[in-house]
């Protein structure tokens, strides 16, 4: 295209407080994984305060799946389920969660599933993904 362009949004406000908007960035991600299936552990390490730490638990197996039952950390962060979905045939299941991380510095979090259930249970996985986005200001 010819000619220029330029932005024609004003930075965001929060209401009330007249803080711009910091832009949203990738902090810190980590991964892991367990093929017992009962647990998985991720490690991640944040450098800016207030984060949004994401966690995207992926269970299952050959006809088999299993649900969080709970997630805990060692920074003691209140975690909340934020989508579920299940597919059909091979049964894995993906479970996004999400906690807010007041404080920088390095948190374990530990998944535990419930025991796999399903016709054949061969190959079971559980495979944990988080990342910590900086910037964000509400709950997602």
């Amino acid at each position: 295209p010819f000619g220029s362009w330029a932005s024609t949004e004003a930075k965001d406000v929060w209401a009330g407080t007249g803080e711009v908007g910091r832009p949203l960035s990738i902090d810190a991600s980590a991964t892991g994984s367990n093929h017992d299936a009962s647990s998985a552990t991720v490690s991640i390490t944040t450098t800016a305060v207030d984060d949004v730490i994401v966690l995207n638990v992926l269970t299952g197996g050959f006809f088999a799946r299993a649900k969080v039952l709970s997630i805990t950390d060692t920074a003691g962060l209140t975690w909340k389920k934020r989508n579920q979905r299940w597919q059909v045939g091979t049964n894995p299941s993906s479970e996004l969660w999400w906690a807010r991380k007041p404080t920088t510095g390095a948190t374990t979090i530990t998944v535990n599933l419930e025991a796999l259930t399903g016709f054949v249970v061969l190959d079971a996985l559980a495979s944990v993904v988080a990342f910590a986005i900086a910037g964000e200001r509400k709950d997602p």
